[in-house]
């Protein structure tokens, strides 16, 4: 390769370099939101790596769970059980429904989870900027409510995963080049 080859080379890596930063990043940021549902959905954990509160075991009148099962079959039992004016905690809630209570991982329906992801990417330069969090308003609200609830952001990214996350966009901005 010739110097002039060479430069022009160089050249071209300058005025490529953003747009291909600005593409690893919304690549890599889609990673970043999976990883994130990942942890907290299989493990129950914070960023941190610490466990979030357990679903509580508080009793509670079984009629205030009316309509909320994931299916006819937990409904049933529900409806029974409200009806004979008995008791019911969060947690055997969860377990009446098939859904796992051995820890918190904020999914009953999924909905909060479905509408989860990457809300935002800019890239300036090699600064890279993203948000990742609720796409809809429902979602939002949710992760909100259950971040105060918790006392922490229960979507915030853990130290690895942003790691791996600026790994992923460098690796795929200098490739081949």
């Amino acid at each position: 390769m010739t110097f002039e080859q060479a430069f022009e080379r160089l050249d071209t890596l300058e005025r490529e370099l953003p747009q291909r930063f600005a593409d690893a990043a919304r690549v890599a940021a889609l990673d970043l939101a999976a990883s994130v549902v990942d942890r907290v959905v299989e493990t129950g954990q914070s960023a941190s790596g610490k466990r979030f509160t357990p679903y509580s075991t508080r009793p509670m009148q079984a009629w205030r769970l009316w309509g909320k099962s994931a299916t006819q079959a937990a409904e049933q039992k529900v409806r029974t059980l409200a009806r004979q004016k008995k008791t019911l905690s969060y947690a055997g809630f969860r377990r009446l429904n098939g859904r796992p209570d051995n820890f918190k991982n904020f999914s009953f329906t999924n909905a909060m989870w479905r509408d989860f992801g990457v809300v935002n990417v800019q890239v300036n330069g090699t600064q890279i900027e993203i948000k990742i969090g609720g796409k809809t308003e429902q979602s939002r609200r949710k992760i909100n409510e259950n971040s105060e609830r918790e006392g922490v952001n229960i979507v915030e990214p853990s130290a690895d995963e942003i790691n791996a996350f600026k790994t992923a966009v460098l690796k795929n901005a200098l490739n081949n080049v």
